[in-house]
C-alpha cells in the first residue's frame, strides 16, 4: 500500500480511507505489481527490502508473517528503540516526580510524630 496519486485514481485502484479521513488513505496495489516488501516508517525510515514472493499461499497478505517476525521486526524495534526510551524516561520521571512528592510528605509529618513519642530504643542510653 502507499499513498494516494492520481496515477492511482486513473488506475482505479482501491482506495481504503480510514474513519471517513481523507488525509488517512491507502491505496492497495494489485498483487501482480507488488515486486518488493520493505519495513517503511511514516518519518521515512526504511528497513530491509526482500524480494515478493509469489507464492499462491500468499495472495491475500501484504508479507507472510514468519518474513515480518524474522526480518522486518528486528529492524522496526531497533529503529523505534529511541522513541521507546524517551517514553518509558517520560513515565520513570512521572513515577519519581511522585515518589518525591511521597516522600517529602512523610518527611514533612516526621518531626511532628517523633516529638510525641519521646525517645526510641535506639536512642536510649543503657
Amino acid at each position: 500500500m502507499h499513498k494516494l496519486t492520481d496515477a492511482d485514481i486513473a488506475a482505479g485502484r482501491e482506495v481504503r480511507r480510514f474513519n471517513g479521513d481523507n488525509e488517512r488513505v491507502q491505496v492497495v496495489i494489485p498483487w501482480d505489481e507488488v515486486t518488493t516488501w520493505r519495513a517503511a516508517c511514516t518519518c521515512c525510515w526504511t528497513g530491509p527490502e526482500l524480494p515478493a514472493t509469489a507464492a499462491k499461499k500468499y495472495r491475500t497478505q501484504d508479507c507472510p508473517e514468519e518474513i515480518e517476525e524474522r526480518v522486518f521486526y528486528p529492524a522496526w524495534q531497533a529503529h523505534v528503540a529511541p522513541l521507546t526510551a524517551l517514553h518509558d524516561l517520560g513515565e520513570l520521571a512521572d513515577e519519581l516526580s511522585q515518589l518525591e512528592s511521597k516522600l517529602a510528605e512523610k518527611v514533612r509529618l516526621t518531626p511532628d510524630r517523633l516529638a510525641h513519642r519521646g525517645p526510641t530504643s535506639a536512642t536510649r542510653s543503657a
